[in-house]
């Protein structure tokens, strides 16, 4: 994603929360509104693997340390008996990382054949929904369970290919055309729990954990290799499960203005799924798709205006 891409974004996040800000906060409605715009560092990895017909791991995709710069916006409602409505966007860009491809003739990674490193890049994308009932524990402390639906994805890229194994002449070394894409999608219902406290001096401690059910998707084009299809070269699908977890802590800088500081950590596991890999002679083989790993933690700061 390119810097003009960050800002459209930006500016089309800021344009759909005060949107929603006129419509909601109007005084006929008497819906009060809070509305959050950030940005954030965000750090990734995002691995999978698929069995061969003789071993157990056959070809084995990485990439690790994905700097990314994102940017995020909010939107929560809050309704009559204490029911809260919110919806998170979040776009980032990749501006660094690496990518290791492997390939083994031995099970439990041994016996590599072919070992490429590349350069990782790309953009995140990634937006939530979901409505929950704040619960009053005592004065200074309250609970919000809830329930929603969300979306995340990864669209990976591989350029600037080095060939690490064969270490013989002529494949070891830099090579050129490299521009593989892998586009990762993981989409389904989560349940959540909340929490906030009121501290000393006005600041505001605020937690919120979220498990997800997801169904997994990601379809791929490997564009050096001439056996198989383009631009949809193989898919991926499985069923899966993540973790969410963040932490902030909040200080009034005005009336109606927080400043928030905000860490955020997510696991993310699939179970075993299908590979479908399609050639150029119009044949398709099925593969094992062993797991797909996504880890991601991120820190920023959020400004946070209630109407």
């Amino acid at each position: 994603m390119s810097k003009n891409r960050v800002t459209s974004c930006f500016l089309m996040l800021s344009a759909t929360l005060v949107a929603s800000v006129n419509v909601f906060a109007s005084p006929t409605l008497l819906v009060p509104v809070d509305v959050s715009l950030g940005f954030s560092e965000r750090k990734d990895s995002l691995n999978w693997n698929i069995a061969g017909s003789t071993v157990n791991i056959l070809s084995e995709l990485e990439w690790n340390q994905l700097q990314i710069k994102q940017i995020q916006a909010n939107a929560t409602l809050h309704l009559p008996q204490h029911l809260n409505l919110a919806i998170d966007i979040q776009r980032g860009s990749i501006h660094s990382g690496e990518n290791t491809d492997s390939d083994y003739d031995g099970n439990n990674r041994t016996l590599p054949f072919s070992r490429a490193k590349s350069r990782g890049g790309g953009d995140v994308n990634d937006w939530s929904i979901g409505i929950g009932k704040e619960i009053k524990v005592i004065e200074t402390a309250s609970i919000t369970p809830s329930v929603g639906w969300s979306q995340h994805q990864q669209n990976l890229t591989m350029t600037q290919g080095f060939q690490i194994i064969p270490e013989d002449e002529p494949y070891y070394g830099a090579f050129g055309g490299l521009n593989n894409r892998y586009e990762a999608k993981w989409s389904g219902l989560w349940l959540g729990i909340a929490s906030q406290f009121t501290l000393a001096q006005q600041w505001t401690l605020s937690t919120d954990l979220k498990y997800h059910r997801v169904d997994y998707a990601a379809d791929a084009n490997w564009n050096l290799r001439r056996e198989f299809m383009h631009p949809l070269s193989f898919e991926h699908h499985a069923k899966g499960a993540g973790v969410e977890a963040a932490v902030a802590v909040s200080y009034p800088m005005s009336t109606h203005t927080k400043l928030q500081f905000l860490m955020q950590y997510q696991k993310w596991q699939t179970s075993t799924g299908q590979d479908n890999t399609y050639f150029v002679a119009g044949t398709t083989s099925t593969y094992v798709l062993n797991q797909v790993n996504w880890h991601s933690q991120s820190y920023g700061l959020v400004l946070i205006y209630g109407f």
